[in-house]
Protein backbone atom coordinates (compact mmCIF):
# COMPACT_ATOMS: atom_id res chain seq x y z
CA UNK A 1 0.00 0.00 0.00
CA UNK A 2 1.45 3.45 -0.82
CA UNK A 3 1.80 6.24 0.87
CA UNK A 4 -1.38 8.32 -1.02
CA UNK A 5 -3.50 5.30 -0.06
CA UNK A 6 -2.87 4.92 3.23
CA UNK A 7 -3.45 8.79 3.50
CA UNK A 8 -6.76 8.35 1.54
CA UNK A 9 -8.08 5.39 3.94
CA UNK A 10 -6.92 7.31 7.46
CA UNK A 11 -8.95 10.54 6.27
CA UNK A 12 -12.07 8.27 5.06
CA UNK A 13 -11.89 6.31 8.72
CA UNK A 14 -11.55 9.50 10.55
CA UNK A 15 -14.52 10.94 8.82
CA UNK A 16 -12.06 13.78 8.13
CA UNK A 17 -12.87 16.12 4.61
CA UNK A 18 -10.24 15.67 1.98
CA UNK A 19 -7.62 18.34 2.41
CA UNK A 20 -7.62 20.33 -1.05
CA UNK A 21 -5.41 22.75 -3.07
CA UNK A 22 -5.44 26.31 -3.11
CA UNK A 23 -6.69 27.23 -6.42
CA UNK A 24 -3.81 28.61 -8.50
CA UNK A 25 -3.51 30.37 -11.47
CA UNK A 26 -2.95 28.98 -14.51
CA UNK A 27 -0.48 31.84 -15.85
CA UNK A 28 1.34 31.50 -12.85
CA UNK A 29 1.76 28.22 -12.63
CA UNK A 30 2.73 27.84 -16.09
CA UNK A 31 5.28 30.98 -15.55
CA UNK A 32 6.59 28.90 -12.39
CA UNK A 33 6.57 25.48 -14.58
CA UNK A 34 8.67 27.59 -17.68
CA UNK A 35 11.37 28.65 -15.45
CA UNK A 36 11.82 25.04 -13.82
CA UNK A 37 12.02 24.01 -17.72
CA UNK A 38 14.56 27.10 -18.27
CA UNK A 39 16.87 25.66 -15.01
CA UNK A 40 16.89 22.51 -15.80
CA UNK A 41 17.56 22.59 -19.78
CA UNK A 42 20.81 25.23 -18.73
CA UNK A 43 22.07 23.46 -15.49
CA UNK A 44 20.95 19.56 -16.66
CA UNK A 45 19.31 19.72 -13.34
CA UNK A 46 16.25 20.66 -11.48
CA UNK A 47 16.45 23.79 -9.21
CA UNK A 48 17.05 22.96 -5.18
CA UNK A 49 14.83 24.89 -2.86
CA UNK A 50 18.26 25.84 -0.67
CA UNK A 51 20.26 27.38 -3.55
CA UNK A 52 22.59 30.55 -2.76
CA UNK A 53 21.12 32.10 -6.06
CA UNK A 54 17.58 33.36 -5.76
CA UNK A 55 15.69 32.91 -9.34
CA UNK A 56 17.06 29.22 -8.51
CA UNK A 57 16.03 29.10 -4.79
CA UNK A 58 12.46 30.69 -5.99
CA UNK A 59 12.06 27.96 -8.74
CA UNK A 60 13.27 24.96 -6.15
CA UNK A 61 10.58 25.99 -3.37
CA UNK A 62 7.59 26.29 -5.85
CA UNK A 63 8.57 22.53 -7.36
CA UNK A 64 9.02 21.20 -3.48
CA UNK A 65 5.73 22.87 -3.10
CA UNK A 66 4.30 20.89 -6.26
CA UNK A 67 5.80 17.62 -4.71
CA UNK A 68 4.38 18.33 -1.08
CA UNK A 69 0.40 18.79 -3.09
CA UNK A 70 1.62 15.59 -5.05
CA UNK A 71 2.57 13.58 -1.96
CA UNK A 72 -0.72 14.45 -0.23
CA UNK A 73 -2.98 14.09 -3.15
CA UNK A 74 -3.95 17.83 -3.72
CA UNK A 75 -2.06 18.26 -6.89
CA UNK A 76 -4.14 18.99 -9.39
CA UNK A 77 -4.04 16.15 -12.70
CA UNK A 78 -3.82 18.44 -15.37
CA UNK A 79 -0.74 20.17 -13.37
CA UNK A 80 1.06 16.90 -12.35
CA UNK A 81 0.82 15.70 -16.07
CA UNK A 82 2.35 18.84 -17.19
CA UNK A 83 4.74 18.51 -15.03
CA UNK A 84 5.93 15.16 -15.99
CA UNK A 85 5.81 15.81 -19.12
CA UNK A 86 7.72 19.12 -19.21
CA UNK A 87 10.27 18.00 -16.47
CA UNK A 88 10.22 14.27 -16.50
CA UNK A 89 8.43 11.75 -15.08
CA UNK A 90 10.68 11.73 -12.03
CA UNK A 91 10.33 15.23 -10.87
CA UNK A 92 8.12 14.31 -7.71
CA UNK A 93 11.08 12.40 -6.89
CA UNK A 94 14.66 13.50 -6.67
CA UNK A 95 15.80 10.02 -5.36
CA UNK A 96 13.94 7.91 -8.29
CA UNK A 97 15.11 10.68 -10.45
CA UNK A 98 18.68 10.33 -9.55
CA UNK A 99 18.64 6.27 -10.26
CA UNK A 100 16.79 7.00 -13.64
CA UNK A 101 19.86 9.37 -14.40
CA UNK A 102 22.70 7.00 -13.69
CA UNK A 103 20.82 4.22 -15.07
CA UNK A 104 19.94 5.79 -18.41
CA UNK A 105 24.37 6.99 -18.36
CA UNK A 106 25.39 3.52 -17.78
CA UNK A 107 23.26 2.36 -20.15
CA UNK A 108 24.34 4.66 -22.80
CA UNK A 109 27.87 3.96 -21.71
CA UNK A 110 26.78 0.04 -22.50
CA UNK A 111 25.22 0.86 -25.80
CA UNK A 112 28.23 3.30 -27.33
CA UNK A 113 30.77 0.45 -25.91
CA UNK A 114 28.83 -2.02 -28.06
CA UNK A 115 28.65 0.21 -31.41
CA UNK A 116 32.47 1.02 -31.27
CA UNK A 117 33.15 -2.87 -30.48
CA UNK A 118 31.00 -4.02 -33.32
CA UNK A 119 31.51 -0.78 -35.58
CA UNK A 120 27.28 -1.08 -35.79
CA UNK A 121 24.17 -0.66 -33.28
CA UNK A 122 22.61 -3.53 -31.82
CA UNK A 123 20.61 -5.49 -34.21
CA UNK A 124 16.54 -6.27 -34.06
CA UNK A 125 16.91 -9.28 -35.21
CA UNK A 126 19.79 -10.48 -32.53
CA UNK A 127 19.68 -12.81 -29.53
CA UNK A 128 20.60 -11.99 -25.82
CA UNK A 129 22.58 -9.40 -24.09
CA UNK A 130 22.33 -7.29 -27.85
CA UNK A 131 18.67 -7.81 -28.46
CA UNK A 132 18.10 -6.55 -24.67
CA UNK A 133 20.47 -3.22 -25.78
CA UNK A 134 18.83 -2.81 -28.90
CA UNK A 135 15.20 -2.71 -26.85
CA UNK A 136 16.09 -0.60 -24.57
CA UNK A 137 17.64 1.49 -27.28
CA UNK A 138 15.00 1.90 -29.41
CA UNK A 139 12.54 2.31 -25.98
CA UNK A 140 14.86 5.62 -25.21
CA UNK A 141 14.88 7.00 -28.21
CA UNK A 142 11.09 7.30 -28.73
CA UNK A 143 11.01 9.15 -24.43
CA UNK A 144 10.32 11.78 -24.81
CA UNK A 145 10.86 12.48 -20.91
CA UNK A 146 14.69 11.38 -21.56
CA UNK A 147 15.02 14.43 -24.10
CA UNK A 148 13.33 16.78 -22.24
CA UNK A 149 15.37 16.01 -19.57
CA UNK A 150 18.86 14.67 -20.81
CA UNK A 151 19.46 16.44 -24.47
CA UNK A 152 22.83 14.66 -23.91
CA UNK A 153 21.79 11.29 -23.43
CA UNK A 154 19.65 11.44 -25.77
CA UNK A 155 22.07 13.15 -28.46
CA UNK A 156 24.62 10.29 -27.33
CA UNK A 157 21.58 7.45 -27.58
CA UNK A 158 20.94 8.63 -31.31
CA UNK A 159 24.56 8.51 -32.35
CA UNK A 160 25.26 4.91 -31.72
CA UNK A 161 21.96 4.17 -33.00
CA UNK A 162 23.43 5.05 -36.31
Amino acid sequence: MDQQLRRELARQISGLPARTAAPVEPDRFLARLSEARRFQQEHGRLPSPTAADPAEARAGQWLRGQRQQARHGTLDAQHHALLADTLGRHWDDPAARERAVQFWTTRTAELEDFAARQGRPPASASRGAERGLYKWAWKARRDRTLAAARPDLAARIDAAMR
